[in-house]
């Protein structure tokens, strides 16, 4: 049986969701050596470079697993959103 981990996504009204514990960890590893190698970077940003990282591995849901992902790290403060005006996504050392 596959092993899970339970998100809840701030954007949608605190819902709960779901998803395979291997793909959460792929694309948290993603986000996380993006944004150590590249610095502060925009939601959209981040987001792209994620998809053109995971594309092949997880096909069209990239961007929902990133969405979920992202904000369950802001949720958790292993990432924050260090410029409001700009929306710059970076880690929360």
């Amino acid at each position: 049986m596959k092993e899970s981990v339970t998100t809840r996504v701030t954007a949608l009204s605190a819902q709960v969701t779901c998803m395979d514990k291997a793909k959460y960890e792929v694309v948290r590893n993603s986000i996380l050596k993006n944004l150590y190698a590249y610095g502060p970077l925009t939601h959209e940003q981040l987001g792209r470079l994620v998809e053109s990282h995971l594309k092949s591995k997880l096909n069209d849901l990239v961007a929902w697993y990133y969405i979920v992902v992202e904000q369950d790290l802001e949720r958790y403060g292993e990432v924050r959103v260090a410029d409001a005006d700009h929306q710059l996504i970076e880690i929360n050392l």
